[in-house]
C-alpha cells in the first residue's frame, strides 16, 4: 500500500473518530433528556458502532505499520484506551 493510501485512510480515521467524539457530546448534552430510553439506546450503539470502525480504519492500512502497539488488539483493547 503505498504512503498516499496510508495517509488517505489514517485520515478518514481521525475523521469518524473525530465525529463519534462531536455526536456523543452532543447527544449526551442535548440530546439526552429528549429521547425515549429505546432512541437513546440505539443512539449508543451507533455512536459505539463508529468509534469501532474508526478505530478499524487506524489499524486497516498496514498492521506492521500501525500506530496501536499490537497487544491492543487482543482480548481485551479498551485497557489500551482507557488507561
Amino acid at each position: 500500500m503505498t504512503e498516499n493510501a496510508h495517509r488517505f485512510l489514517f485520515g478518514a480515521a481521525a475523521l469518524a473518530l473525530l465525529f463519534a467524539t462531536l455526536l456523543d457530546a452532543y447527544g449526551t448534552h442535548g440530546l439526552r433528556d429528549t429521547l425515549t430510553a429505546a432512541a437513546w439506546d440505539s443512539y449508543e450503539t451507533a455512536i459505539a458502532y463508529q468509534f469501532y470502525h474508526g478505530l478499524g480504519l487506524i489499524r486497516s492500512p498496514s498492521r506492521r505499520n500501525s500506530p496501536i502497539p499490537r497487544s491492543c488488539w487482543g482480548a481485551q483493547p479498551a485497557r489500551c484506551f482507557t488507561g
